[in-house]
């Protein structure tokens, strides 16, 4: 099984200050061993703290920033592109929520589990599928804040290039498009995904690339982007997306049909005796599958739409749901493909659930916006080991122990072996302690105070 230090080999490759190589492996240690990305109380004094700060914040000759980051996931995974004819990869944001925060630099706006506006900063994030192994890895991270300088929207972009802007906004717009160094969400899912397609032709040029999207990823521009690629995409539609069908309304105006509403002339339908959805599974579940074609600025794409019906006749998700893709869609096989495809997608919530939860992503406690990005990807990075070792684990005698030192009661995850891992950290840092006379008699001590009905003598 890999080990820690073997998974961080080529981010250290890429570092040339041998302290910074050291630092890596000290805050990487950390980071599992206290699961928190609080880079103070993984620091053992303000001395560390500061190393660790000027490592990320870019204020060293040699940095460790997403770049280096996510160039080492990248060949962490060159041996799973090589030898497939396909590849999957899911991309999808996560919001890093910050809502209490106030002073840090760069704060952008996201939203809360309930749809609430709050502090934070978006990201958007891949990994790699392979169906039929069952396994998942983790690529790249891109966190971003719309806050930044040369952060161009598109709804500045278009209001620009329409002549709608007003005089101050128009000036902004003018210096960034003339400096040509200006980015925003599109471009930055455009970078990000090209990297990802660069790293695996390099190893496999002839392999087919699946690019898998929510329907936040509802865009022509993407659509085309891919088209240029030779990719192929699915990718989730909102359900206000029109088709090329136009009707008179109540008004007399000539006005498209949504997708939602559109007769399609294809589908069948497939009983499921079990099917997931939102983490809840369901039973005898009817599926109805449709597919047509849709035209946008003279480019053919294939629209499948599914609607999921409960035994009882209810519908399993209120709006059908809608997929857009490059592949053709000329039968059931095809259409039930692009469905099963996208369906693979919420995999990568796990992932970010994960980081969430047991590597403290949203718990950073660093106010500098290029510290604060730095750190939200090494985090990234840290969780990519633990799915790289995730299947040998279960079968590791190591792991199974520390598994049950985590109060596993006979489950071996990730999130109990880091428990133990947590619990053999403090017992050795307890074992240095007890190597001084007076901490021995404060632990006899402390025992007998909190502890009565222990029997425990200290040799």
């Amino acid at each position: 099984m890999k080990t820690l230090t073997e998974y961080l080999k080529s981010l250290e490759e890429q570092l040339g200050q041998k302290q910074v190589r050291d630092n890596v492996k000290d805050l990487g240690g950390k980071m599992v061993t206290e699961q928190t990305g609080q880079l103070w109380n993984l620091s053992s004094d303000k001395k560390q703290y500061d190393r660790f700060i000027s490592m990320l914040n870019g204020s060293l000759q040699t940095v460790v920033d997403s770049n280096k980051l996510n160039i080492s996931m990248l060949i962490n995974n060159q041996e799973r592109f090589k030898n497939k004819d396909c590849l999957i990869v899911a991309h999808d944001g996560s919001d890093i929520r910050k809502a209490n925060s106030k002073e840090l630099e760069k704060l952008d706006k996201v939203r809360d589990l309930d749809g609430k506006i709050i502090n934070g900063y978006p990201t958007f994030n891949s990994v790699l599928i392979d169906i039929p192994n069952k396994e998942l890895s983790l690529l790249q991270s891109t966190p971003y804040s719309s806050q930044e300088e040369n952060y161009l929207s598109s709804t500045k972009l278009k209001d620009y290039l329409e002549g709608k802007a007003l005089k101050a906004e128009r000036e902004e717009v003018e210096r960034l498009v003339e400096s040509e160094d200006w980015y925003n969400h599109q471009t930055i899912v455009e970078q990000h995904v090209d990297k990802i397609d660069e790293a695996i032709r390099a190893v496999n040029p002839q392999a087919t690339i699946v690019h898998i999207y929510d329907r936040g990823h509802d865009s022509i521009d993407l659509f085309e982007h891919h088209q240029k690629k030779d990719d192929i995409f699915v990718i989730r539609l909102k359900t206000n997306r029109k088709s090329n069908d136009l009707i008179i309304n109540d008004k007399g105006n000539e006005v498209a049909i949504k997708l939602t509403k559109k007769q399609f002339l294809n589908g069948y339908e497939k009983q499921y005796d079990r099917i997931g959805f939102k983490g809840k599974i369901y039973t005898n579940v009817k599926g109805v599958f449709e597919w047509t074609k849709l035209e946008l600025n003279n480019q053919i794409y294939h629209v499948v739409r599914i609607t999921m019906y409960r035994s009882n006749g209810q519908r399993l998700f209120k709006q059908p749901m809608l997929l857009i893709t490059n592949m053709e869609v000329n039968n059931r096989f095809v259409a039930e493909l692009t469905f099963e495809l996208y369906m693979n997608r919420s995999k990568i919530e796990n992932v970010f659930k994960f980081c969430k939860t047991e590597l403290g992503w949203e718990k950073f406690r660093v106010r500098q916006f290029e510290a604060i990005k730095n750190l939200i990807v090494f985090i990234y990075f840290i969780a990519g080991y633990f799915y790289e070792i995730k299947d040998e684990v279960v079968q590791s005698p190591i792991c199974q122990w520390l598994a049950q030192l985590g109060s596993g009661k006979g489950k071996v995850t990730p999130y109990y072996i880091l428990r133990g891992v947590k619990k053999l950290h403090d017992f050795l840092e307890l074992q240095q302690l007890m190597q001084q006379q007076d901490n021995k008699t404060n632990l006899e001590e402390a025992i007998k105070l909190f502890f009565p009905n222990m029997d425990f003598k200290l040799e």
